[in-house]
C-alpha cells in the first residue's frame, strides 16, 4: 500500500476554503472557448507562473529535482509561440523571491494542485477547439496520467521539510497566500498580457489582504 503524505493531507484540509475558487478559475477556460480566449488563458497562466518558477530555482536549498519535474513554463512558452504569442514579448516584471524552502514549497503546492484539472480541461477544449489545441497542448498534457504521482513526489519533499510544527505552519501560510494571490490574478478582468506588469510578491500580498 502506498503511504500518503501527511503534509499533503494537512494542506488540503487547511486550505480547503480556497479550492473551489482555484478550480473555478481553471475550469473557466472551458466556457465558450475560442482561439482568442485560449491565448488569453495561456498568457495569463504564463505571466503568473513564470516568475514563480524562476523563484523556485533561485531559492537556496530548494530541491533541484522538483524544479526539473514540476515546472512547466517552457512548455507554456512553446504553446504560446505555436498560436501566435511571443512569450519573450510578455512583460514579466522582476523575478520574485522566497524567504526559504518552506515558503517556496507552499507556493509550489498551489501550482501543482492546479494540474489535477488539466486532463479534463484538455479533453473539453480538444472536443471544441481541436485545431487550436492540437497546435498548443504541451502545457495541459505535461503531466498527463501522472499529475497525482507528481503531487505525491511533492508530498515527500513537504514531509521532509516540515519536521517541526512551526515549519508546517509556515508552509500552510505560504500556500494560503499563494491561493489568495492567484485568485486576485485570475479575477483581474482587465488583464492584458502585453500591457500589464505582473505584480511583485509584495504587491500581490497587498492585493490579497
Amino acid at each position: 500500500m502506498q503511504q500518503t503524505s501527511w503534509m499533503l493531507d494537512h494542506l488540503a484540509h487547511e486550505t480547503r476554503v480556497h479550492h473551489a475558487a482555484a478550480d473555478g478559475d481553471r475550469l473557466a477556460a472551458m466556457e465558450r472557448p475560442t482561439e482568442q480566449s485560449y491565448r488569453a488563458f495561456l498568457s495569463r497562466v504564463y505571466c503568473f507562473e513564470a516568475p514563480l518558477e524562476a523563484a523556485f530555482a533561485a531559492t537556496t536549498g530548494f530541491n533541484a529535482g522538483l524544479v526539473q519535474t514540476h515546472t512547466r513554463t517552457k512548455r507554456l512558452a512553446a504553446d504560446l509561440e505555436a498560436i501566435g504569442v511571443a512569450a519573450g514579448g510578455l512583460d514579466m516584471g522582476p523575478t520574485l523571491g522566497f524567504g526559504d524552502v518552506a515558503d517556496a514549497l507552499g507556493w509550489m503546492y498551489v501550482l501543482q494542485r492546479n494540474t489535477l484539472l488539466h486532463g479534463l480541461i484538455f479533453r473539453q477544449l480538444q472536443s471544441r477547439i481541436g485545431s487550436v489545441v492540437e497546435k498548443a497542448n504541451s502545457y495541459l498534457t505535461a503531466h498527463e496520467n501522472t499529475a497525482g504521482a507528481r503531487l505525491r513526489e511533492l508530498g515527500i519533499a513537504l514531509d521532509t521539510t516540515a519536521r517541526r510544527t512551526y515549519i508546517a505552519a509556515r508552509i500552510v501560510h505560504a500556500a494560503g497566500e499563494a491561493f489568495r494571490c492567484q485568485r486576485q490574478w485570475y479575477a483581474c478582468e482587465a488583464f492584458q498580457p502585453r500591457r500589464s506588469r505582473p505584480a511583485t510578491q509584495g504587491q500581490l500580498r497587498g492585493r490579497a489582504a
